[in-house]
């Protein structure tokens, strides 16, 4: 069973259903509780819809992409959703926090998020799994 996972997806609303699922099936195989699986199909969802909504301008279109990891790391999952686009202005990360991003914060055990203007942004989403 892998026990990580690795993908590109288009920065398109399609993109995002197909991350979804393949977060989902990869939750799945792992054998998460269920709720455990709902925490990160939304988390994962939010994350994917801010690189498509905020990640890339006009330029782009076509080719912006952004990519979904996971990996095991002791007792969690750790799942991570990075593209390639404009980051945050230097005006400070806060600012930035939407309503996804607080939901996201909400639904982990843990997050961590970094962007660099011009360098793309990336987030880090913890989920405590005690039986991996």
């Amino acid at each position: 069973m892998p026990t990580s996972l690795e993908l590109e997806f288009a920065a398109i609303p399609e993109g995002v259903t197909s991350a979804r699922s393949a977060i989902t099936t990869f939750c799945e195989r792992l054998e998460l509780e269920d709720d455990v699986v709902t925490r990160v199909r939304i988390a994962v969802n939010e994350a994917c819809i801010n690189c498509v909504e905020h990640a890339y301008t006009g330029d782009g279109e076509g080719t912006a992409t952004y990519m979904l990891e996971t990996r095991i790391e002791d007792d969690a999952l750790i799942v991570i959703v990075h593209d390639y686009g404009i980051g945050f202005p230097d005006s400070g990360q806060n600012a930035a926090a939407g309503f996804g991003l607080r939901m996201i914060e909400e639904l982990t055990d843990g997050t961590r998020l970094s962007s660099r203007p011009g360098h793309g942004t990336r987030i880090a989403m913890r989920f405590a799994t005690p039986l991996l």
